[in-house]
């Protein structure tokens, strides 16, 4: 396992009436999100508008030739599903421009549905950054997990990609997606507004239906810290002495603020 593969990432998080996420650790797992429960209400949308023939935003010829062009070199892979080059196949047999237009609006259809089946944990990598705390640690009463990730070896169903950010974040068309597929899967799942950027995001998608990762060696959990609030410190604590694992908690330490020990 080489050292230059290997990244320590966090993930805030905050624990529930039922203790979640205490029991994920007990299991040995790490619990993946729907991207429909993000903070921003913006990223990953998709405005539907359909192709329609004679009257669509972009030219009927032009998408029927890009779609041709595509379509001989689209090549299946975690973010481009094999339904894609099946459904681009069924499309582009049809014999009249209508025909071709209502099977891609097929493919437009699978969309958000495709969106919504992928899974992600957002990680991090500082542990003591005041806002992640705020925002994902319910303002200290929850956690921060440690995980160490081996980049050359992820486990299969799971891919990373570290945030992009930008001040042009809008949302796209799903029509666009016949053109150039992969770029907006990309754009939607790995894409933040710039008023987010403080976050330096590292954000792993599970594209196999699955909501959590059973962590092994190659994506293990190596430590919990206990926000300032948190009330659980010492099931806490027992817990990691159980999983092997580093315990800290967030205290004061007066002149120099709130420190990881």
């Amino acid at each position: 396992m080489s050292s230059e593969n290997i990244k320590r990432l966090f993930s805030y998080r905050s624990i529930d009436d039922e203790e979640y996420e205490l029991q994920n650790i007990d299991n040995g797992i790490a619990y993946f999100g729907k991207i429909s429960n993000f903070n921003d209400p913006v990223e990953g949308m998709i405005r539907k508008q359909k192709l329609i023939h004679g009257f669509s935003p972009f030219n009927d010829t032009d998408v029927i030739r890009a779609a041709n062009i595509l379509y001989q070199n689209v090549k299946s892979n975690w973010i481009i599903p094999s339904w894609f080059a099946d459904g681009m196949r069924e499309a582009l047999s049809r014999s009249s421009p209508w025909e071709v237009f209502t099977e891609l609006n097929n493919l437009i259809d699978k969309v958000d549905e495709y969106k919504n089946t992928l899974r992600v944990l957002c990680t991090t990598p500082t542990e003591m950054h005041s806002l992640m705390w705020a925002h994902y640690a319910d303002s200290h009463r929850g956690i921060c997990i440690e995980y160490e990730v081996d980049f050359s070896s992820l486990p299969k169903g799971l891919a990373s990609v570290p945030v992009q950010y930008t001040n042009e974040l809008k949302s796209y068309l799903a029509s666009s997606f016949i053109l150039s597929p992969e770029d907006l899967l990309s754009r939607l799942l790995f894409t933040k507004s710039s008023e987010w950027s403080y976050e330096s995001e590292w954000r792993f998608v599970l594209h196999n239906g699955d909501e959590s990762l059973d962590l092994d060696e190659r994506f293990r959990m190596v430590s919990v810290t206990a926000g300032y609030k948190c009330s659980k410190d010492t099931e806490l604590r027992a817990l990691c002495d159980k999983k092997g694992l580093e315990f800290y908690k967030v205290r004061d330490q007066g002149i120099y603020g709130l420190v990881r020990v």
